[in-house]
This record gives structure tokens, C-alpha cells and sequence, in this order.
């Protein structure tokens, strides 16, 4: 959220339009840092997103196995 904000205090003060405002945190990221950070930066956002979704995949494929082992093996 805080990125957002810079951002858009950034482009008024700048007088300069982002085509896609949800490319903000990578458009600024570019104009602030070395391209290598950047990429570093956005590999550490994705990352955190894959493991997200890996433990929401645990959680769901426990407790439907769960659910369906007991219901039709009943042990």
C-alpha cells in the first residue's frame, strides 16, 4: 500500500501518467534501482507468493483427503 502511495505522489508531482496502474511497484522499482535489483526485488515478491500458495495447497489437499478418507473408509 505504501508503494501505491509513493507512487502516485511520484507521477502528480512528475506530471507523468502509468499506462497500467497495477505495473506501479515494478515502473518504480525500475526508476529507482539497478536493473539487477529490481529483478532481485520482484524474484523476492514472487517467491513469497509461491509460498503462500504451496501452504494454502497443503492446507486444502490435507483436509479434503481427510475428509474423504474418513468418509468412505471409516477409520
Amino acid at each position: 500500500m505504501l508503494t501505491g502511495l509513493i507512487g502516485i505522489a511520484y507521477y502528480a508531482k512528475n506530471n507523468t501518467t502509468l499506462q497500467d496502474p497495477e505495473m506501479v511497484f515494478v515502473t518504480f522499482s525500475n526508476i529507482l534501482f539497478h536493473p539487477y535489483i529490481t529483478g532481485f526485488l520482484l524474484s523476492a515478491i514472487l517467491a513469497s507468493i509461491m509460498s503462500s500458495i504451496s501452504s494454502q495447497l497443503l492446507v486444502i489437499s490435507s483436509a479434503v483427503t481427510e475428509d474423504f478418507y474418513k468418509t468412505f473408509f471409516r477409520r
